[in-house]
């Protein structure tokens, strides 16, 4: 489990928490390679809610990879390249927080 803190939005004093969970054993190949699946949960670190609504997005991949945390805060992004990868996190209200360099076995 990897545990991101980062810095608090303007609008709002609260922490992006995103627990990224990966997938080890659900590599398939296709075509070009193999592929998992990154899933998570984002929830605001002051009040422990889940942040509804989030967009995680997959950098510079093309096509774009991405997914929208639901009302538990919960998202699940599949057919990711095994690979390092850079995730950007946004919501209304919050700061952008990044992870870089997740890496996809």
């Amino acid at each position: 489990m990897l545990r991101i803190l980062n810095c608090c939005a303007s609008a709002r004093p609260a922490f992006l928490l995103l627990f990224c969970l990966l997938l080890t054993d659900l590599a398939t190949a296709q075509g070009n390679g193999l592929v998992q699946t990154i899933k998570g949960v984002v929830i605001d670190q002051a009040s422990e809610e889940p942040v509804i609504a989030a967009n995680i997005l997959i950098v510079g991949t093309d096509p774009a990879l991405g997914a929208a945390t639901d009302y538990n805060g919960s998202f699940r992004i599949e057919k990711v390249p095994v690979g390092r990868h850079s995730l950007r996190i946004s919501c209304l209200g919050y700061e952008d927080a990044f992870i870089n360099e997740l890496e996809v076995q």
